[in-house]
């Protein structure tokens, strides 16, 4: 109940200033919007709704651990597959939001930050054309469920990196030369969202793109978003409510929007 009314006054404020593609001069912003955000090319993928609507019906339970804030998936030890399919994968518009990004940038390293059941993974395997994905994921349970997903999808280019986030991070930044696209959504503490936003901007380059997910899950989390648009490597924002997205054009000067999705 205290996350839902902190929340209550960070969407008014979102709806009360989001613009649509009529506000978007700026021509690199508008091109942005309108080819990717608000791209309606991509459709639902078949088989793996099929897997969610599977995930969203099972009675079977697991350990839920977090890692980070407890949310309302882990006051208990247990927890059902279907709650978490529910409540702890990202939506359909979301993951159609990065295939669009996936689509028009064609990026070779992508790092998902939460990898949960797996279900966003897969839409962004099928998009990727050529590259890798690392997910991370530290639950022993999930991670069992999504690797018995990518292989029953017949997915070769994801790498599951197992283990607390804060620990294995590091050492796969470590060991690639760029960072193209990454997807943020594990731990909602501001603390630990701007440490992973520091670690992983020293790999971004001009054509990079960083999404967060829940960007309105808490005050907490929100005054992180407003840190990192205000971050000088970051040129360009979309705030969309409850995902929000930062670019790393070098040649503009910064522009930040608060826009319908």
């Amino acid at each position: 109940m205290h996350k839902l009314l902190e929340r209550i006054p960070l969407y008014l404020n979102y709806f009360l200033l989001k613009v649509d593609e009529h506000s978007l001069q700026a021509p690199y912003a508008f091109s942005f919007y309108t080819g990717i955000i608000k791209n309606k090319n991509f459709t639902p993928i078949e088989k793996i709704e099929n897997e969610r609507l599977k995930l969203l019906k099972s009675q079977g339970e697991i350990a839920y651990q977090t890692f980070g804030i407890p949310s309302k998936l882990s006051k208990t030890s247990r927890s059902k597959i279907s709650k978490i399919a529910r409540s702890g994968i990202s939506s359909l518009k979301k993951s159609l939001l990065l295939a669009s990004i996936i689509s028009e940038l064609k990026p070779k390293t992508i790092l998902e930050l939460g990898t949960s059941l797996g279900i966003n993974t897969c839409y962004l395997a099928e998009t990727l054309a050529e590259g890798d994905i690392f997910t991370f994921e530290g639950n022993k349970d999930l991670i069992m469920y999504a690797t018995d997903l990518f292989d029953k999808l017949n997915y070769q280019n994801i790498k599951l990196i197992e283990g607390n986030i804060d620990q294995t991070l590091t050492s796969v930044i470590s060991k690639v030369s760029s960072i193209d696209l990454v997807f943020i959504d594990a731990n909602h503490h501001s603390k630990s969202v701007l440490k992973y936003f520091d670690l992983l901007v020293g790999k971004a380059h001009s054509d990079s793109v960083f999404v967060f997910d829940d960007i309105r899950w808490s005050k907490d989390m929100y005054q992180a978003w407003l840190k990192i648009i205000q971050s000088a490597d970051v040129s360009c924002s979309f705030d969309l409510g409850d995902i929000g997205i930062v670019t790393f054009e070098k040649n503009l000067s910064k522009q930040n929007y608060i826009a319908d999705f």
